[in-house]
């Protein structure tokens, strides 16, 4: 690149720099709080398909995205996207499902907010890829005040921010839409407050304050998955943050031994037993740990009608975002089985699976294995990063086998694992383009 056009976009990084901040906070708190911000929790047709209020706010985030991105000239945002090619050709895919999906206009919606939502993810990379540390400090502070909310919220509006719905009856949602969503942002926000006090650490009497804040809406939202992540994902940190290897290596072994520890596990079960273990036996000692069923609390009776519906569409699916349509849509048949108003599968791998089929569930996970070669090459440049972003990884991962946000670009961990993958892309093409402008004016 000229060093003419260079200098230019150093100037427009720095001049809009706040701009980018703002487009960074304001999408987190879009995120994490209620669609809509409507705290009536109604999960009518209307508020499954998005209220006009939900699609003012993210379409202003959207052009505020486009608008960064212009001033400085769409700059490498080929090589962003591109970045991770199977990031665009799920998008493709997604896309072309308008022509089988019985909802086609849900499709386009719903693919508007993924280009939207990237785009707001790869602005935020260009301008602020340089202030991870910040951003990191920055999120956590945004997460403390709306935890810091959701406590007041219990003794000011108990019957907001406390739950009611049999089986859940008692723990705590906050200003939140549901409980598991305060348990997700309590068990990320224990990962952030850990990465802020060990790199740039904060008074001992405030990082304590922030501590007591996370654990108390973690431990009152009685999300096991949560509590189980946030501690596997702060241990995964420490283990890797500092310099104690010089390859990667590990990560390849330890997984060998892992799979290999499974299967024997397995054959030893089979040998006992005479039956490969089922989902009972797996997550029964574990589940009864935090006093629920083995099926995760219901679960298990959604994922048998999930697996009905993709063996109606194996290869390509329902189409994205096609589903849980409400009273009436190709999801009525397992509300009538299990006599309750079921809004996901509670895993976003199913949900993925049901919605773009093999073809797209294989997209989907080439995307996040690409990604991961990806975080390997941070793995050499900046350690805190790397154990960072492979412990956000990991949270989304565990995260999805109880949760439905694979996907679901505007749910917070998904778009938290957006930013993830879009500032790995921001190292890697730092390293790979010599005269990349730096986020932060200085030349890389």
């Amino acid at each position: 690149m000229p060093e003419i056009a260079v200098n230019s976009v150093q100037y427009m990084l720095h001049k809009y720099r706040l701009l980018a901040y703002v487009l960074f906070v304001v999408s987190i708190l879009f995120a994490v709080l209620p669609p809509g911000l409507s705290w009536t929790f109604d999960l009518s047709r209307e508020m499954t398909e998005g209220s006009l209020v939900r699609k003012l706010q993210w379409s202003s985030l959207f052009g505020l995205a486009g608008f960064l991105l212009w001033k400085v000239r769409f700059i490498y945002f080929k090589r962003y996207f591109w970045g991770n090619a199977f990031v665009a050709l799920l998008m493709l895919f997604s896309a072309a499902s308008v022509f089988w999906s019985p909802f086609p206009v849900m499709v386009i919606r719903q693919m508007i907010q993924f280009v939207g939502v990237f785009m707001i993810g790869i602005a935020v990379a260009i301008y602020l890829g340089n202030d991870i540390h910040k951003l990191i400090s920055i999120c956590l502070d945004v997460l403390t005040v709306v935890l810091f909310c959701s406590i007041v919220a219990v003794f000011v509006a108990p019957t907001v921010a406390i739950e009611t719905a049999v089986g859940i009856e008692g723990s705590w949602r906050g200003i939140l839409e549901q409980k598991n969503t305060l348990g997700i942002s309590c068990g990320v926000s224990l990962l952030l407050w850990i990465y802020v006090q060990t790199n740039t650490p904060r008074h001992w009497l405030y990082a304590c304050f922030v501590l007591a804040i996370i654990l108390i809406c973690l431990v009152n939202s009685r999300s096991s998955s949560s509590l189980f992540f946030g501690v596997f994902s702060v241990f995964v940190y420490l283990l890797l943050y500092r310099e104690r290897l010089r390859a990667p290596q590990f990560l390849v072994r330890g997984l060998l031994f892992v799979m290999v520890s499974l299967l024997v596990m397995l054959l030893m079960f089979f040998f006992v037993n005479n039956h490969f273990p089922s989902g009972g036996d797996i997550l029964g000692p574990f589940s009864a740990i935090f006093g629920k069923s083995s099926d995760l609390t219901g679960r298990g009776d959604i994922w048998i009608y999930m697996w009905q519906s993709i063996a109606d569409h194996w290869w390509l699916g329902a189409g994205y975002a096609s589903f849980w349509m409400g009273l009436g849509g190709p999801s009525q048949f397992i509300v009538d089985a299990l006599k309750w108003g079921v809004p996901n599968a509670h895993n976003g791998y199913l949900e993925v699976m049901n919605e773009l089929g093999l073809i797209g569930f294989g997209l989907y996970w080439l995307m996040l294995i690409f990604h991961v070669k990806n975080l390997l090459l941070v793995f050499y440049i900046d350690r805190r990063q790397f154990a960072f972003h492979l412990a956000v990884f990991l949270i989304y991962v565990i995260s999805n086998f109880s949760e439905s946000t694979a996907l679901r670009v505007t749910s917070f961990l998904q778009l938290i694992m957006i930013f993830s993958m879009m500032l790995v892309q921001y190292v890697a093409l730092r390293v790979g383009v010599k005269t990349m402008p730096s986020s932060a004016g200085v030349k890389a």
